[in-house]
């Protein structure tokens, strides 16, 4: 089971994380029962080492508390269904470790109405899922982009961690 600790040690990355304090359960897989019970108890939950996220775990990380973290550091495989259950997460979600997006992931994440969706892995979106992205109700997202494509011709936007907010639909 995991362990309570404020800071766990940031994985080797090029720009340091910023961790929030809370619970941080450290074996690699998680169970529905252990996702719901984490998830209801803890508002600040950090889901160290965990690499996959099937649909039923994602949907039992579901809560409807605003002022909540969830973070998974080392996710490296989304899809789409799991992304869509995890866009009915209210609060900050934080999928650090993934490095690309599917359009069909983007296009579940795109729906989150949490208050942050942070993708900091992400280097390059394509157009379809930037316009999926683009949706939502969230306060901000946050990407670590280095490529944006516009067009098939390859032309680029060249930025760096870029924060996309909007203001709150009324």
């Amino acid at each position: 089971m995991g362990e309570e600790h404020n800071r766990p040690e940031a994985p080797q990355a090029a720009e340091p994380y910023i961790w929030p304090g809370g619970f941080v359960y450290k074996e690699a897989a998680i169970s529905s029962w252990t996702a719901r019970k984490l998830a209801r108890k803890h508002p600040v939950l950090t889901l160290l080492h965990v690499k996959e996220l099937p649909a039923d775990v994602a949907a039992s990380l579901v809560t409807s508390y605003e002022d909540t973290f969830l973070t998974f550091p080392e996710l490296e495989t989304l899809d789409a269904e799991a992304a869509r259950n995890l866009s009915k997460r209210r609060g900050y979600l934080r999928l650090w470790g993934l490095k690309s997006l599917l359009p069909e992931v983007a296009a579940g994440l795109g729906s989150h109405e949490g208050q942050t969706l942070e993708l900091s892995g992400v280097t390059q979106v394509s157009p379809e899922a930037a316009r999926s992205l683009a949706g939502g109700k969230r306060s901000a997202l946050w990407l670590g982009l280095k490529a944006l494509s516009v067009d098939r011709k390859s032309t680029r936007l060249n930025s760096s961690h870029e924060w996309i907010s909007r203001m709150p639909s009324s």
